[in-house]
């Protein structure tokens, strides 16, 4: 994993991003739907401190 990162740390986020998402349209090939939508689900989910502190202006 060190060399995965050591490789694209040089490179620009956007192109970092352009990368992992072929790769990872690849993988998801060969995974079934319950775990992509695990992956997916860990990939968005936002800390539960956001939650809360989005509330704080209500």
């Amino acid at each position: 994993m060190g060399d995965i990162f050591e490789s694209l740390s040089g490179m620009d986020p956007e192109a970092v991003l352009a990368e992992i998402a072929i790769f990872v349209k690849k993988l998801f090939q060969n995974l079934d739907e319950e775990v992509r939508a695990r992956f997916l689900t860990a990939m968005l989910d936002a800390p539960a401190g956001d939650k809360v502190s989005s509330l704080v202006h209500l």
